[in-house]
């Protein structure tokens, strides 16, 4: 009889806790207004007194776009958080995973504004955020509370964040960028972050990394002090990225070494047609100077010469050399013509000068005037001598030509230039794409 009545009361006290909501795995709203009310619950008030611990993991959802000119990306992102406040929990055992009975409760803004929750933000935003949990900044929230006060939000908002990029080989650069969080008001004594131990970093399969690829992603904990106040814990996932390089070979190497090549067909436009010759070297080093000028517009200023400052200069050298080559064989192929001028003007001078009749002073200085003249002949001999031996020696196919003479340079100019310049243009690129493919897997 007394079994009998025991187990009828026993029976009744779980009716009355199950009206109530106090049974394990039975959580509702009206529960959970009653557990946070002003009068029995603080939200100002952490749940422990030290030492309370929150899990952080983040989803990526959408990555760019990347500005390199403002040091800066955009990132959307899911930001997971977990911590757990007993004085929300309905039950001192654990909730097992039954599927008839309902072991959590699905919380929205209105509902989470009543409870506490840890001061967190993104320390390397940009501009500087408030709290990641707080309405202020913008984003969806929700999450659940659990029957043994476990409490799991989820905030969805767009980061713009600083990263310091390192374009000293750009575009065959490889960029460390970071997701930063840190806790705002409590120091490591009284609240410590962790990430989750089951991928903290969620990626979907199909991710892009606008014009990177992603080669490596880490996760660190430390903590940092700013002056007297700290330490405060601190949360860092760093990914390694490396650029694509395809947009900027069809966008700036490409174009630029046409236009390299483009000054090289001057070289077979024959040497009086100066108009024809002069009009395409320039244009082509005009449109170089602007096509250039878009992608140095795109990237910060640095105080150190980059890889693709490099290209640009080389290539302006290249076509700047094609203009000094054709000046030079202007300057040898017209050069007869000049003596020739200078000839005829000094003979219509001499002609024109009235004859007179010698003094007695012209008598005894005879002399001078003739010596003076011998003089410059012979200076001129001398200079003649010299500039022909001079090019002789450069230019052997006419070591024994008796018919050397100014327009024969120029000719030779322009033909040891057709190949001379693009061997060199190669041995450039040659130097240039080895060093570039070492030394650009570097990370300063």
């Amino acid at each position: 009889m007394m079994n009998k009545l025991l187990l009828l009361f026993i029976t009744i006290i779980n009716v009355i806790e199950m009206l109530n909501g106090q049974i394990n795995n039975v959580y509702d709203r009206q529960l959970f207004w009653k557990k946070t009310d002003p009068k029995n619950y603080d939200f100002r008030i952490p749940p422990k007194t030290d030492q309370n611990e929150m899990e952080i993991g983040l989803k990526l959802l959408h990555f760019g776009p990347v500005d390199e000119k403002k040091s800066q990306y955009t990132v959307l992102i899911h930001v997971y958080t977990i911590w757990n406040d007993q004085r929300l929990s309905i039950s001192n055992q654990t909730a097992d995973n039954s599927t008839d009975q309902k072991s959590y409760l699905d919380v929205d803004w209105s509902d989470i504004v009543r409870i506490w929750r840890p001061s967190i933000h993104f320390s390397n935003a940009v501009p500087f955020t408030t709290d990641i949990l707080n309405d202020k900044l913008p984003g969806q929230i929700s999450g659940t509370i659990r029957s043994d006060g476990r409490v799991s939000l989820i905030k969805k908002t767009e980061l713009t964040a600083s990263c310091k990029f390192n374009i000293k080989f750009y575009p065959m650069d490889k960029q460390q960028c970071s997701i930063e969080i840190e806790s705002s008001s409590l120091t490591t004594k009284n609240l410590q972050l962790f990430w989750l131990d089951k991928q903290p970093i969620d990626i979907p399969d199909n991710f892009k990394w606008a014009n990177f690829d992603l080669k490596n992603l880490s996760t660190h904990s430390g903590q940092i002090n700013y002056h007297d106040n700290g330490p405060f814990k601190r949360l860092a996932a760093t990914f390694e990225l490396r650029r694509h390089m395809t947009y900027h070979l069809f966008n700036v190497y490409l174009p630029s070494t046409l236009f390299v090549i483009s000054s090289w067909s001057s070289f077979w436009i024959h040497i009086p047609a100066a108009p024809a010759r002069v009009a395409l070297v320039l244009t082509t080093m005009l449109t170089h100077v602007t096509s250039t000028k878009a992608i140095h517009d795109q990237i910060p200023r640095t105080k150190f010469i980059s890889s693709l400052d490099i290209w640009i200069i080389m290539c302006t050298m290249f076509i700047f050399a094609a203009i000094i080559e054709y000046s030079t064989a202007n300057y040898f192929y017209t050069k007869p013509a000049r003596i020739q001028d200078k000839a005829l003007q000094r003979r219509r001078r001499q002609s024109q000068q009235p004859q007179q009749p010698h003094s007695s002073l012209d008598m005894n200085n005879n002399n001078r005037p003739e010596s003076s003249a011998s003089n410059k002949s012979s200076n001129m001999a001398l200079f003649g001598y010299y500039w022909h031996d001079t090019w002789t020696k450069i230019l052997p196919p006419f070591k024994n030509d008796e018919n050397f003479n100014a327009k024969k340079v120029a000719l030779e100019i322009d033909r040891r230039s057709r190949y001379i310049f693009p061997i060199t243009f190669l041995l450039f690129n040659i130097f240039y794409w080895t060093i570039l493919a070492i030394y650009s897997d570097q990370i300063e």
